[in-house]
């Protein structure tokens, strides 16, 4: 007896692209595109990776990458909706400071920044509306502790970074550069922002997850 497509096991790690091949395949190529970044940076620039590590977009970029490597090797991955929003919140954000405010500071369009700042974002929220149906679990409160990384990244650029002989990595977060009044309310602004879009990607995977049909489940064999 011919099995249908599109089969799903418990974890519900299948969605509406079909095949769980094609699920590996778009994480595949998501840990590519980060790990693809790195090496041109390493390679091509005279300052290298090392100290870009310290911006939000590199440290959550291999966060992602570690994630979706995580979820290639063990199904637990996909039964973590927070975890997971998480991780595609943080790309996001990344990517649209960094289009909407640092392309000028940061070299431009670059082959690592495009792989970084919008293959990346776009790879998420793929995986985010077309992978699983564990994002429709997420809890209302969990994209207001999404605020944690952020929130400790923040201490580290404020008390660590503006002190170590350079600015902070990015400039509306140096007061030595706009002023505290105006860091102050960039803090504020970035906490409205975090949290807000947050509830609007946990919203886009409940929708996202409504909106399929319920998946096929293979039926049990027939005895002999």
């Amino acid at each position: 007896m011919n099995q249908p497509t599109g089969l799903t096991g418990p974890t519900g790690a299948t969605g509406p692209i079909g095949r769980p091949g094609a699920r590996v395949l778009l994480r595949v190529a998501i840990v590519v595109a980060v790990l693809l970044a790195l090496v041109l940076v390493e390679t091509s620039s005279r300052s290298g990776v090392l100290w870009r590590l310290t911006t939000f977009t590199y440290q959550v970029n291999v966060l992602a990458a570690a994630f979706y490597a995580w979820s290639l090797v063990s199904s637990r991955a996909d039964t973590r909706p927070g975890l997971r929003g998480a991780v595609v919140l943080y790309v996001v954000v990344a990517g649209l400071v960094w289009n909407v405010f640092l392309t000028d500071q940061s070299m431009g369009y670059t082959p690592a920044n495009v792989l970084l700042h919008v293959v990346m974002p776009v790879l998420a929220m793929g995986d985010w509306l077309l992978v699983g149906r564990s994002q429709g679990d997420v809890r209302w409160w969990q994209p207001i502790a999404w605020l944690a990384y952020p929130v400790a990244y923040l201490g580290l650029a404020l008390a660590v970074l503006n002190e170590a002989g350079r600015r902070a990595p990015y400039y509306f977060l140096d007061p030595g550069s706009v002023g505290a009044a105006a860091v102050a309310g960039n803090i504020g602004l970035l906490a409205l922002g975090f949290v807000g879009l947050g509830y609007v990607i946990s919203a886009l995977g409940r929708v996202a997850v409504a909106a399929r049909p319920e998946p096929l489940h293979p039926a049990l064999p027939t005895p002999p």
